[in-house]
């Protein structure tokens, strides 16, 4: 029931459970989908590559643990970090850093003894080397002056409050909270559009 994927040439192999190849329903353990391709591709990807990427989620601002975001990473390969930047935790192979609904604001040169980095600074140059990033939001986070100004030099502007609701594209009965993807369909594909 386990299928494992080995690379003799770099030393790695992963095993991968007939049960992680199927999408089950959160709380109940009734399979809706199967993945088994994406768990494949990710097998082979990350036992072949010279080194996992590196996705790192900020800490130590109250931000959401993010257990399925950061599984996704996993599965795809990644290698998951927690960084508190405040104590200078930043790895410099992060390839992705994901700031996931902070509840305090990070901190400013103000903020900061002389000759030392705010977090601020590690974050703008981070974003300075064309790196990836993601910011999570809830409609509740209120200003943070410093984080709203790092993002508004990227030209994103936060408009506190408003959040996506979608009843007709929504799993039933969560208020139009949780989107499905809809995929493209043949039509679309064929018109190239």
């Amino acid at each position: 029931t386990s299928v494992v994927v080995d690379c003799p040439s770099k030393g790695r192999a992963k095993m991968i459970g007939f049960e992680s190849c199927f999408l089950t329903r959160e709380g109940a353990s009734t399979y809706y989908g199967f993945d088994g391709e994406t768990q494949f591709t990710a097998a082979i990807m990350a036992v072949c590559r010279e080194q996992a990427p590196v996705v790192t989620f900020t800490t130590g601002h109250g931000e959401a643990k993010l257990t399925q975001l950061e599984g996704m990473f996993t599965t795809a390969g990644y290698e998951v970090k927690p960084a508190n930047l405040a104590r200078g935790e930043f790895d410099s192979a992060t390839q992705i850093l994901v700031i996931a609904a902070p509840t305090t604001d990070f901190i400013g040169l103000a903020g900061v003894d002389e000759g030392k980095k705010s977090e601020i600074d590690i974050l703008k140059d981070y974003y300075h080397s064309f790196s990836d990033g993601m910011v999570f939001l809830s409609p509740d986070t209120p200003p943070l002056e410093e984080l709203d100004a790092l993002l508004a030099e990227w030209g994103v502007e936060i408009e506190r409050g408003a959040m996506v609701l979608d009843d007709a594209q929504s799993l039933s009965n969560s208020g139009g909270k949780t989107l499905i993807a809809s995929y493209a369909g043949a039509s679309y594909l064929a018109d190239g559009s």
